[in-house]
């Protein structure tokens, strides 16, 4: 008789794969909800005279002669007006040559001699908190030499993937210092006060 070895078979989806699919799921849901007419009623507030008011969007379908069209012809627009592009190409390339000639595996490795795992996590999660005030490039930035750190720390790096994850988001979250968001997130509390008080004004001091 034969015997049957049981084998653990791990299929690893690439992540351009997995974009590619998500937009191809994403256009076949709205060609579904476009063919059932689904919509939605929400509130924004009007600026100008500072009040509600109520709209209805409904789902525009991409399979359609229109959606198609819509696709392929701001596919290269939407690429090349994507503002962090070349910040994004030019940190990923950085960070790519600091690790293949050594520095990243040295610097780190002295680091993690110095400090103990313990002391080690709570100061790259104070580290993670604080630069999110530089906003969401950030997120490109610290996530990768994070989870370099983990690895050259004989740590797991998804590990550090899901602390530099959440360690950014917090932060940009709950600072104690100011950021972006926060600055983002004051017109819409100034807009929502006007609704109540015409005279109200709130400053991001």
């Amino acid at each position: 008789m034969k015997k049957l070895s049981k084998r653990k078979i791990k299929t690893k989806l690439h992540p351009v794969m997995t974009y590619i699919l998500l937009i191809g799921g994403i256009i076949l849901l709205s060609g579904i909800f476009g063919l059932l007419g689904l919509s939605t009623n929400y509130t924004i507030i009007n600026a100008v005279r500072g009040n509600f008011e109520s709209t209805t969007e409904a789902v525009h379908s991409m399979l359609n002669l229109s959606g198609l069209k819509l696709i392929f012809r701001t596919t290269v627009s939407n690429f090349s007006s994507f503002a962090p592009l070349s910040m994004l190409i030019i940190i990923l390339i950085g960070i790519g040559v600091m690790d293949k000639s050594g520095f990243l595996r040295s610097f780190f490795a002295v680091i993690s001699s110095k400090l103990n795992k313990l002391k080690m996590t709570y100061l790259i999660s104070l580290i993670l908190i604080l630069s999110s005030i530089a906003g969401d490039i950030m997120f490109i930035v610290m996530i990768p030499l994070t989870a370099l750190f983990f690895m050259y720390s004989k740590r797991n790096p998804k590990a550090g993937v899901v602390m530099a994850f959440a360690g950014l988001t917090i932060g940009t979250g709950i600072n104690i210092f100011m950021n972006s968001i926060d600055a983002s997130i004051l017109n819409y509390t100034n807009l929502a006060a006007l609704s109540i008080d015409s005279a109200y004004q709130i400053s991001v001091f």
